[in-house]
């Protein structure tokens, strides 16, 4: 998909990244995550850091999901 420029269909046929976090504060347009880690997406990670040299690819869309939560039996 990324390789042919259908950028428009990554979205949709990629299941992006899940995140889990201890905390998220907002500030804006932006904000901070405390005690995260990737709990899903690997594969995208990796090619996307294999195509990040592909032309136009900074106009790519990630889904990512944000789990927040202190329960550890979650974040494991």
């Amino acid at each position: 998909t990324l390789q042919s420029g259908k950028f428009d269909l990554f979205c949709v046929l990629n299941n992006g990244i899940t995140l889990v976090a201890t905390s998220i504060t907002p500030a804006g347009n932006r904000f901070t995550l405390r005690d995260y880690q990737i709990v899903n997406g690997c594969q995208t990670s990796n090619i996307l850091h294999e195509c990040q040299s592909i032309e136009n690819i900074n106009t790519l869309n990630v889904p990512i999901k944000i789990i927040v939560t202190e329960s550890e039996d979650i974040k494991t």
